[in-house]
């Protein structure tokens, strides 16, 4: 994986797709299929036969038709907000119901890569954009580690080492 930067070498922030059920049944499947489903259908095909992908956007469609057409959903997922943890979204209504979409969802919240990619910017800059004391702390953090390693180390030398014989020709007398 590789930290993406922009033009003059900031992190780049790209917007994660859409991935709960309150902003998958307020999309167009037209808007479904070229924001989501296109940009990533060859990783979609890595994990989805023909047919899954086109459960996929079967399951997009009934999510839109059922928020449009059935009150007690449209009431569930309005209840929803940008606070709804991912798996509350999803499980607050039948599990079985748009499985494929469930699904890839999954996928595209837990590892979609351009998700990441200010996180990781962030960190292959880390050193340049902490402050003195974050870098103290950072210096602290590493140092406990180099001690305990040496510590292991001094674990292994003999507590009773004996002592060399003076091989020297001086008189020491």
């Amino acid at each position: 994986m590789q930290a993406e930067r922009d033009e003059i070498n900031h992190a780049a922030v790209l917007e994660a797709p859409a991935c709960m059920p309150v902003d998958l049944a307020k999309m167009r499947p037209k808007l479904f299929l070229d924001d989501i489903m296109t940009p990533c259908l060859a990783r979609v095909r890595l994990f989805f036969s023909a047919d899954g992908v086109a459960s996929i956007d079967q399951d997009h469609r009934d999510l839109v038709n059922a928020y449009k057409d059935e009150v007690g959903i449209k009431a569930i997922i309005d209840a929803h907000s940008n606070k709804t943890n991912f798996n509350d979204g999803w499980y607050s209504f039948d599990r079985a119901r748009f499985s494929q979409l469930h699904r890839l969802c999954s996928g595209m919240a837990s590892v979609f890569a351009k998700t990441t990619s200010k996180v990781e910017s962030d960190f292959s800059i880390l050193k340049w954009e902490k402050d003195e004391f974050r870098m103290n702390l950072l210096d602290l953090s590493l140092e406990g580690i180099f001690q305990a390693k040496q510590f292991k180390l001094l674990g292994l030398l003999d507590p009773n080492p004996v002592p060399q014989a003076d091989d020297d020709d001086d008189d020491d007398t």
